[in-house]
């Protein structure tokens, strides 16, 4: 079991998971309320042959078509308010010295992370693929056939797909971030349990 100095000094690494996690749910949301909403309305102002190429491009690309995308981006969002509900808890038990459930949400802490870092990799990598898509987008579009994409779509399109490539990078970042946060809270209390 933990001292009270532990305690305290657990506090400032759950508050830093804390305002990662909570990013990373917001950023999921937007994931999908931006980002999966936003190329589904592109697609319908284009003609039907246009946008059956960029729909298999996209699929081929993301690994997803957008209906699972959506699912994919609630999922995500889902499992952040989870662990951002855990951390929450457990950083009121640390500063409100609740020690006596402390390790009881500890454990529940333990759960969702372990859930988070059984599917990282299966999270991460759909990422770096739709971040790459967009990415790339600008290009595709730029060389697009005169008429197929209206001339003044191209300029909107091509900066929603850099701002939401540039979006994504960040997501990631902030995943790999929570990752060593949480890594970081467990090395800190294993040691202090040894």
């Amino acid at each position: 079991m933990l001292n009270e100095q532990e305690y305290k000094e657990l506090l400032p690494l759950l508050e830093s998971l804390k305002e990662v996690c909570s990013g990373i749910a917001t950023g999921s949301k937007e994931l999908k309320d931006r980002l999966i909403t936003g190329v589904k309305e592109d697609l319908g102002h284009l003609f039907f042959f246009i946008r059956l190429l960029i729909t298999k491009d996209f699929e081929s690309n993301t690994g997803m078509n957008l209906d699972k995308w959506t699912e994919f981006a609630d999922k995500l969002s889902e499992r952040f308010e989870d662990i951002l509900n855990a951390v929450q808890r457990t950083y009121n038990c640390c500063s409100a010295s609740g020690f006596e459930k402390l390790d009881e949400n500890l454990e529940q802490l333990e759960q969702v992370d372990n859930a988070f870092s059984s599917n990282y990799e299966d999270t991460i990598g759909p990422l770096i693929k739709l971040q790459k898509w967009l990415a790339e987008a600008p290009n595709k579009i730029k060389s697009a056939p005169r008429g197929f994409i209206g001339e003044a779509e191209k300029p909107v399109i091509i900066e929603d797909s850099l701002k939401g490539a540039d979006d994504l990078k960040k997501l990631i970042q902030a995943l790999d971030e929570a990752r060593t946060r949480i890594l970081t809270i467990k090395n800190f209390i294993k040691t202090s349990l040894t």
